[in-house]
Order: C-alpha cells, then structure tokens, then sequence
C-alpha cells in the first residue's frame, strides 16, 4: 500500500521516482536500442545521444529508466538537471553537480566518492590515470597527480584525505595546501607545477574523473543531462559555451579524452524552431564569437559552438508515440496502482482525446485525477479541463557569470551585454 501510495504520488505529481520508473516500465523501444549499443562501446572520446519530446512527453521517465539499465550492468551513473544552480555554460558548476549526484552500483554514498576511495593501484587503468595525471608537459595541472600520491599513502591524516576526495568531487584544494600535505608524506613535487586555469580545471576535472571510474574496477561513467532546453533562457554568449558543452560532452573535441564518458542529453522538440532558428541563434552565435576572437580564452571555439547547434538540430532522437495497445496495458497499471494505494475499486474513466500531439503525461494525470476526485466527491460529477503547456524561452539576463571564472570571460560577459555590436 504505501509502495503504491508513492507511485501514485509520484505520477501526480509528474516526478519519476525509480519505483514509479519500475512500476511502469518504459516503451521506447529505438531509444533503448541505441543506448545498449552506447553502453557497448568503450572509446576514448566521450560518446552520447540526445533525446527529443515535448512536455509531458516522458524524457525524465526514460533517463531514469535508461538509468537503472546502466546502474544494472555497473556503471557509474550521474544525473543532473538544467537550472540556475547547474548552468550548462559553467563546466565547473556542471561537473560539480554531476560529480555530488553519481551512484556506484550497489553501494550508498557518493558514487564518484566512493570510487576514488576504491581504486585499484595494481590495475593497468590506474596506471593509465597515473600517466595522464602526471603528464604536466601536457599542461594537465599537478594537483590531480598530487591527489592521487595523497590517497594512495595509507598514512595521509584524515582531514587531509577527505581535502583530497572533495578535490575529486570538483571542489577547491588551495596550491598551498596540496604541497604542505606532499611534503607531509615525504613526497616531492616532480617537474613543474602546472596549475589550470578554473575553466580549464574543470574540463581536466571531467578527463581525471573518467580515468579514475577506469581505475576503480567501472566500465565507465555515463552522465544523464535533463531539461537541456533552458539554456533557451541564458543569454546569447551564454548559449554559445553551453553549445560547446553539448558538443564536447558528445565526442566533438578531439582534445578532449575522456575514456569510458558516455552522455545522454533530454530536450524539449520544439528548441530548434525556437532558439537555434527562432532566436537566430544559427546565424548570430558565429558573428558574436568571430567578433571576439581577438581576446576570447583558450576554452572559447567557434567550431564547436557550431557543432554543437547541429549535434541538437540533426541528431536527436525523437520519443516515439505510444500506441494503443500500450497505453491499454499503461491505463490498467496505473489503475491497479491506485486501487492498492487506497485500498479501493476504482471505476472505469474518460480519456483524453488520442492524437499524435496528446503527451503521456496528460493520460497519466488525467486518470489520477479523475480517480482522485471519484474518491473524494462520489456523488459529483466531474470534468476535467486541460490546458496545454509551452516552454518558456524568454532570456533571464540576470543569470549570474561563472563561477571561479577568470577575468577575461568575465569582462566579456559585460562586454556583451553593453555593446550594442555584441548583443
């Protein structure tokens, strides 16, 4: 009953939760092909697809599902949501968020956590972490070197290890600090200390991450991305980095190694049209870029913003329409449920009309709500009303800068915005 009781509340309230997720499986049969086949590779550049669906058309739904396949054949797995705190032109706040909110199959805690602390010094993986983390003359910064020698000595003090841990999991460890706790073991900086810039760290951040799931015995680390539509609202230099995240987060940069990284991105169908088209974004984005080529940082490329607009243009998967007979079998589950969760025989209720446009949700809702209120008012008679919910893509300029940016992003993020040959 209770079980039941949360599914429903769940589905009411249009927030997957795993046992909804379990309860009503999923029925996006191309999707999960091409996923299973994703999983199946093991590349050296991040690897990834995207899918398409209007609202209420179950994109969270099939990420959770998508999900647990992952966490079943024991991959590391990550979520995180488009929003203020989780802006996609920020790879720092980006990877910070995916970084807190992973899961290690069967084991509780942090998953990313979790598999620094169990990685395995032996393994041919971790000697692959080691070389690439040791490799300053490719300017990779030495505090992921450092962090590794740190944890590999049993005899590190506890607050310094825990530094160290959060260091993988995307927060700050201070130079100062990190050759204090070196020299504290015996151990000496080799070679030049290279340190990243905060941009750039957080890119290394991904590259060390992906290594270090290798080495902690993994077959990878896919990440989940949902609501990738709202960068729709950031402005237009900030929807030009989030192209180049989307692009670098699906194998488009060649610099960017990232062994075993998958990623799966869920956005809105009707975002081409709106932005890329709508706000001219196709067209705008380059000019902006080219005009400040003369002072943009090293993480800043024309090539990948475009090819990230295309990545969203041409290569989503579109959910498919659910037919008839499934949604039979759909509205005979969620009844059973709602009958367990109140311990009641619910009657037979209308639908909503079935056309191509009609999303899951609106089925799903309107049979809970019609359930609810037969439960509650047996002796009223009840019509539903449904209106039909568009995004909103209207520009937050508001939206705060990078965090931990450097200064040069910074200005021209003002240089942007008051410039009228920059807007």
């Amino acid at each position: 009953m209770a079980l039941a009781r949360a599914v429903i509340e769940a589905l009411r309230c249009g927030t997957p939760s795993p046992a909804a997720i379990d309860a009503l499986g999923c029925r996006q049969t191309e999707v999960e092909r091409q996923f299973q086949r994703l999983l199946d590779k093991d590349e050296r550049q991040p690897i990834g697809l995207l899918i398409k669906g209007g609202f209420g058309a179950g994109k969270s739904h099939t990420l959770g599902y998508l999900e647990k396949q992952a966490l079943d054949r024991g991959f590391l797995c990550s979520r995180a949501t488009v929003n203020k705190e989780t802006p996609l032109f920020d790879p720092r706040k980006l990877f910070r968020s995916l970084a807190t909110n992973s899961t290690k199959p069967g084991v509780c805690g942090i998953g990313l956590r979790e598999a620094a602390r169990g990685m395995r010094l032996r393994s041919e993986p971790y000697k692959e972490l080691r070389h690439w983390a040791d490799s300053n003359g490719q300017r990779v910064d030495f505090r992921f070197g450092a962090a590794l020698t740190l944890l590999a000595n049993s005899g590190l003090p506890g607050e310094d290890r825990e530094t160290m841990l959060q260091f993988c999991l995307g927060e700050p460890a201070g130079i100062a600090y990190v050759k204090s706790a070196l020299k504290s073991i015996h151990s000496l900086v080799q070679g030049p200390c290279y340190t990243a810039k905060a941009r750039v760290l957080s890119l290394q951040q991904f590259q060390f991450a992906s290594r270090l799931v290798k080495a902690a015995g993994l077959p990878g680390w896919v990440l989940f991305v949902d609501e990738l539509e709202l960068m729709g609202c950031y402005t237009r230099l900030q929807r030009a980095k989030s192209y180049m995240e989307v692009a670098r987060l699906l194998g488009r940069d060649a610099s960017f190694s990232c062994p075993g990284l998958k990623c799966v991105f869920a956005i809105t169908d009707d975002f081409e049209a709106a932005v890329i088209d709508g706000k001219g974004d196709k067209v705008e984005v380059p000019r902006l870029l080219e005009q400040r080529s003369a002072y943009v940082s090293e993480t800043i490329s024309l090539d990948l913003a475009v090819k990230g607009m295309r990545c969203i243009a041409d290569e989503g998967i579109a959910l498919q329409t659910v037919q008839h007979a499934e949604l039979q079998d759909l509205y005979a589950r969620v009844k059973a449920l709602h009958a367990a969760a109140y311990q009641w025989d619910p009657p037979d209720v209308r639908w909503p009309e079935i056309l191509h446009s009609t999303r899951m949700r609106q089925f799903v809702k309107s049979w809970i709500t019609e359930w609810d209120m037969k439960r509650l008012y047996p002796f009223e008679d009840i019509e539903l009303e449904q209106l039909e919910v568009t995004t909103n893509y209207n520009e937050n300029g508001d939206e705060e800068p990078e965090s931990g940016a450097d200064d040069n992003d910074v200005i021209d993020e003002i240089l942007a915005q008051v410039l009228p040959d920059l807007k």
